[in-house]
C-alpha cells in the first residue's frame, strides 16, 4: 500500500477457516458446474450464462448459489439446464459446490473487482474440488501468488468449453497454509495487537 509513514505495519492476506476442509459433498443437489456469489448486470454475470447456455454441451447442468438479481433470475428462470439454489448458509454452499464436477470462480475486470482477492477461489481450492477460472487480474493474479491449480478460460468462462476437459486440483498441503491461523502467523499479526 506504499505507506511511508515509517509506522510498523503488517499485511494479512485472505484466509479460509478450518472447518472447511472437512465439508462433505451435498447429494440432493448436483451438478456439473457450481458458481457461489453475486450474480448482477452490474458484474456482468449475464453474459457468463449466456455462454454456458451457447455451449454446454446435452444434459450439462450449471448450479447457481446465492441470490442472484431479480432481472437477471427472471431473463433465465425457464432455462432447465440452470438451477438457482437462492440464497443459502455458507456451509450449505460449500457441500452443493463439492457435489458438482467443476467449481466456477467468475471474477469481473473492472475496478474495484480487479484489486480484490476472490475468496471463492480460496474456498474451492480449500475444497479439493476442480476449478475453473476467468483470466480476471484477480484469479490470475491469486493463482500465481498462491500455487492454486486452476484451468484459466476466457472472459465470459464458457467460451471455449475444449479448456474445460482439463481436471486441476491444488494438493492438499498447498491449501492448508491458506487457513486462517497460518495467514495470520505468516502476517505476524500477533506482535502487532
Amino acid at each position: 500500500m506504499g505507506f511511508a509513514d515509517q509506522v510498523p505495519h503488517t499485511t494479512l492476506d485472505m484466509g479460509v477457516p478450518e472447518w472447511i476442509f472437512n465439508i462433505q459433498a451435498r447429494t440432493e443437489i448436483v451438478g456439473k458446474y457450481c458458481y457461489i456469489g453475486a450474480m448482477s448486470y452490474e458484474r456482468q454475470f449475464d453474459k457468463v450464462i449466456d455462454s454456458f447456455l451457447k455451449n454446454k454441451e446435452e444434459g450439462d447442468t450449471f448450479v447457481l448459489v446465492g441470490q442472484p438479481e431479480q432481472k437477471l433470475l427472471e431473463q433465465y428462470k425457464n432455462e432447465k439446464s440452470l438451477v438457482f439454489t437462492g440464497k443459502v448458509s455458507q456451509k450449505e454452499a460449500l457441500e452443493i459446490v463439492k457435489s458438482c464436477e467443476f467449481a466456477v470462480c467468475y471474477f469481473p475486470y473492472h475496478r474495484p473487482h480487479c484489486y480484490q482477492t476472490p475468496t471463492k477461489l480460496l474456498e474451492y481450492a480449500a475444497l479439493g474440488v476442480n476449478i475453473i477460472c476467468n483470466d480476471s487480474p484477480s484469479n490470475t493474479r491469486a493463482l500465481s501468488e498462491l500455487g492454486i491449480e486452476a484451468v484459466v478460460t476466457k472472459k465470459n468462462v464458457f467460451d471455449n468449453l475444449a479448456d474445460i476437459k482439463t481436471t486441476k486440483y491444488t494438493s492438499k498441503e498447498k491449501i492448508m497454509r491458506l487457513e486462517w491461523s497460518e495467514v495470520i502467523k505468516k502476517a505476524n499479526l500477533h506482535d502487532f495487537i
